[in-house]
């Protein structure tokens, strides 16, 4: 299965993928394009569903 989006600001991509891929215990590939300002901004996001979903 492949799903592609778009997402306006890369820092999202934690807050809206990470729950999907826990509640779904998924093995995902991902190749994204993202700069170090937007992953430094998703940092608190993949924490908090971590804990969350994990």
């Amino acid at each position: 299965m492949y799903i592609i989006v778009n997402i306006d600001d890369a820092s999202e991509l934690a807050a809206k993928g990470e729950p999907l891929f826990l509640w779904l215990h998924a093995d995902i590939d991902a190749c994204q394009v993202i700069k170090l300002e937007d992953l430094a901004k998703a940092g608190p996001a993949i924490g908090t569903a971590v804990q969350k979903w994990v």
